[in-house]
């Protein structure tokens, strides 16, 4: 008896793990923080090559193209459910101590094939950082929220090589109470064809007094909060207990991709109650085999042995990617072969053809030949 192949066309699945760490967790209870001080550990400074890299303990590093390599130092105020954060400012920071002679790099992009390694001195410009601080509020699925203070204790002018470090802030926070949360935010698809129009349907409760609820829907770039699109303002009136509404986009001139809808509820005087966000893509991303063959299937140790798909195009983008052969035995896998592709439109299809020299294979030993392809970090169903 000849040796024999199995053939198969086999999911890749990638799990990716979040993990989120929370600072300082309030006592059930306690009256949420309206003041917040801040005291930043004091900066560190390393040479190499004749830079000075200035770091600060616990802290991160602001690299913005075009600007010095400067530290900036993060705080994490957790609020309990309800309490929502409104504005932060602040109210006074400490008297600067002063360095002079830092010689600080200019942040650049480096392309992937690069250079010959070299840094720019500081951009000829003023006091870097000009912000103070930045803040933002992160909401959690129970309704509990954290503010994050980013502060920028250190300035650089590279001009003159001096710097100005602030080790104490006092900062004021101002926030309210809201009864009212959003239940539920889904679209009615998670894939649209490009075009079509998009339904989104939102659920929302108001466990206090009732009360008249403006509705912000904002559409943005999936992974940034660049604004694509709005929807116009919408005021619910008297909202007491449970209520619901569908709104809609068009997305027609939108160009392919992941998007994400971000609804924002304010009462009349322009404080925000509640928020939540839903993805949704545009342009449907499908491919899938329509076949998939192996010749022959038993064979004799040497013989060529012929694998082939092909691949249609059932969605509604243009794609890249690439097919993906192997051949595996009880010990793994023993061989391989990739075929890249791009462009390839929808409706139209591609065959993929590769041909395995068995004579490395053992008699009577049995192997399976895997045949996929991959495309838009997912890849053809079995």
């Amino acid at each position: 008896m000849g040796n024999s192949l199995l053939s198969k066309s086999f999911p890749l699945i990638l799990s990716l793990i979040i993990l989120l760490a929370s600072i300082s967790p309030p006592v059930l209870g306690e009256v949420p923080r309206s003041l917040i001080a801040i005291d930043i550990p004091d900066y560190t400074v390393k040479k190499v090559d004749g830079w000075d890299y200035v770091d600060i303990p616990g802290g991160s590093t602001l690299l913005v193209v075009g600007k010095p390599r400067v530290p900036f130092y993060s705080v994490s105020v957790e609020y309990p459910v309800g309490y929502r954060v409104q504005s932060v400012t602040l109210k006074q920071k400490s008297e600067p101590i002063i360095a002079t002679g830092l010689n600080l790099s200019t942040v650049i992009e480096v392309p992937l094939a690069t250079t010959d390694g070299s840094q720019k001195n500081g951009s000829n410009t003023d006091w870097y950082p000009e912000k103070d601080f930045n803040w933002r509020v992160a909401l959690d699925l129970d309704g509990s929220s954290t503010l994050i203070i980013d502060v920028f204790p250190f300035k650089y002018n590279p001009r003159t090589r001096e710097a100005r470090f602030y080790k104490h802030y006092e900062f004021k926070v101002t926030y309210v109470f809201s009864n009212v949360s959003i239940k539920e935010l889904s679209t009615d698809k998670m894939f649209y064809d490009l075009g079509e129009e998009v339904r989104i349907d939102v659920l929302l409760n108001n466990s206090g007094e009732a009360k008249d609820i403006v509705v912000t829907s904002l559409v943005k770039l999936y992974g940034s909060d660049e604004i694509i699109d709005s929807l116009p303002l919408r005021t619910l009136h008297k909202v007491n207990g449970e209520a619901s509404f569908s709104t809609f986009w068009n997305s027609e001139g939108f160009p392919p991709g992941y998007y994400y809808i971000d609804v924002m509820l304010n009462d009349t005087l322009g404080n925000w109650l509640d928020r939540r966000t839903c993805t949704f893509r545009l342009g449907r991303s499908m491919i899938n085999v329509t076949s998939f063959s192996v010749e022959p299937q038993y064979f004799k140790i040497g013989d060529q042995v012929k694998i082939s798909l092909e691949a249609l195009n059932t969605g509604s983008t243009t794609l890249d990617g690439r097919c993906i052969f192997m051949i595996k035995s009880e010990n793994g896998t023993i061989w391989d072969s990739y075929q890249n592709f791009s462009s390839l439109a929808p409706k139209a299809s591609l065959k993929f053809t590769s041909t395995w020299n068995s004579s490395s294979a053992k008699k009577s030993a049995l192997y399976y030949v895997i045949g996929y392809v991959s495309y838009e970090s997912q890849t053809t169903p079995p």
